[in-house]
């Protein structure tokens, strides 16, 4: 039997909706039972994946005669983009003489566990040298594997680039998203794997979309991406019928730069999937804009996840503190 492992429920969340599986209450985290494959939950970090695996692999070791382990990654190389799926060969470990390696070719990437989320960029520039992918939990698996004597393998998404501005709450939201890239993953290639990376050279959206006149910077690329993701479960809509629609042909016939072709058209996917978050947004825009003829400038958090402002004030040009409408400013970023 195949024992499918992930870190967070909200990884497995379409394994455990497409498929017959049973929870099981046992002592070593969530377990779910099915016919020919098991679900294992972890935890999040190396020790809750070590203590785990060890205790079903103990109790259930017979059983299982395969370990797959599947979930979200960061990249520490920049080069490679996000929401691709990899075949993983072998997993580092800070502060860790031993790696352990999977059965896979020398086309699949390695990975390095860390201890610690990555949020600085000395610490993803020193990583780097080990791996060009970085996660939680994978070293732990491929050494408890390799005390068992159990066949392991590993497939991960990369989910964005380790220590830039993604916030946990914004990967959480593409959760289901991730899951549904992985059980498509897994049904079509893990019993008989043929490449290491499911996302072909095929045209991406943004080359489509800069063909009719759109223009896009690198961190745009990835934000329509990300939109795009969202807005085509939402709608239901293929990348043919998004290049087809009013949206794009409108915005495409505009006489305007391309570049603020590109900006209308990430408003206006903003604007429908998140529209309470817009209608802040442009509250606090209003109020910035107005504040800026006070020669005051104020910058937030565009996540509208942190309450902390920065104001900037040009003392030699005249202006009142009073003139800043704090109370509706926190009333806004408290939703």
């Amino acid at each position: 039997m195949q024992l499918l492992v992930f870190a967070h429920r909200a990884e497995a969340q379409i394994f455990l909706k497409k498929l017959p599986y049973r929870w099981v209450s046992t002592p070593f985290g969530g377990y779910y039972q099915g016919d020919h494959t098991a679900i294992l939950l972890t935890g999040e970090g190396l020790q809750n994946a070590t203590e785990s695996l060890s205790s079903l692999l103990s109790f259930l070791g017979d059983q299982i005669s395969e370990v797959i382990n599947l979930g979200v990654c960061g990249a520490l190389d920049e080069s490679i983009p996000p929401n691709t799926i990899y075949s993983l060969r072998t997993a580092y470990c800070e502060n860790e003489f031993k790696s352990f390696s999977t059965d896979q070719g020398k086309e699949a990437l390695d990975c390095f566990s860390a201890r610690q989320r990555i949020t600085h960029k000395m610490d993803k520039k020193r990583l780097s040298v080990f791996a060009p992918l970085v996660d939680r939990e994978v070293w732990a698996i491929g050494s408890v594997c390799k005390r068992f004597q159990k066949s392991w393998r590993a497939y991960k998404i990369v989910s964005d680039i380790a220590a830039t501005e993604t916030m946990c709450g914004e990967i959480y939201q593409d959760a289901a998203f991730y899951s549904q890239e992985l059980y498509q993953f897994y049904e079509k290639n893990v019993s008989q794997w043929v490449s290491t990376q499911v996302a072909g050279s095929r045209e991406k959206l943004p080359d489509k979309l800069e063909k009719q006149g759109f223009y896009f910077t690198f961190s745009q690329r990835n934000l329509l991406k990300n939109l795009f993701e969202k807005y085509s479960i939402l709608n239901d809509v293929s990348e043919k019928k998004f290049l087809d629609s009013r949206l794009v042909q409108e915005l495409k016939k505009q006489k305007i730069k391309p570049k603020l072709k590109s900006e209308k058209l990430l408003h206006a996917l903003y604007a429908e999937l998140f529209p309470l978050q817009q209608e802040i947004v442009e509250k606090l825009e209003q109020i910035k804009n107005n504040l800026k003829k006070e020669n005051i400038h104020f910058e937030y958090d565009r996540t509208l996840e942190s309450p902390l402002v920065n104001f900037q004030i040009d003392v030699s040009q005249p202006t009142t503190l009073t003139s800043v409408p704090l109370q509706e400013i926190q009333k806004q970023l408290g939703g």
